[in-house]
């Protein structure tokens, strides 16, 4: 886990960070045994653009309130070289397109709202 700030973003506070602070969860991983596909398929069910990189090993897709860090489940994760772990997840995000998805062989649950 880390913590991201997005300065871009209009909700700068004036007083020690507390939990409270917390606004969401910024980024969650995706390893994916195709990248390109799965940000296209991202895309077409809810209009999530990819944020930055290549798009064919890492594809950061969404915008500075939350995105999915999609890549290649084979390659080491940036920077620190560690391979990716996947494991089961489910969420839940606010797309303004209702509908659910699964993704990489049903590991992947994403409903949105």
């Amino acid at each position: 886990m880390e913590f991201i700030a997005h300065h871009s973003l209009d909700n700068a506070v004036d007083e020690a960070f507390e939990a409270k602070h917390l606004l969401c969860i910024s980024e969650i991983g995706l390893p994916v045994d195709d990248v390109p596909e799965t940000t296209n398929t991202l895309n077409n069910n809810y209009q999530l653009e990819p944020f930055a990189g290549d798009g064919k090993q890492f594809s950061p897709t969404g915008d500075a309130e939350g995105m999915f860090i999609v890549i290649d489940k084979q390659k080491p994760w940036f920077p620190d070289g560690r391979m990716p772990g996947v494991f089961a997840t489910e969420v839940k995000v606010e797309t303004g397109l209702p509908g659910s998805l699964r993704i990489q062989d049903d590991m992947y649950s994403i409903e949105s709202i």
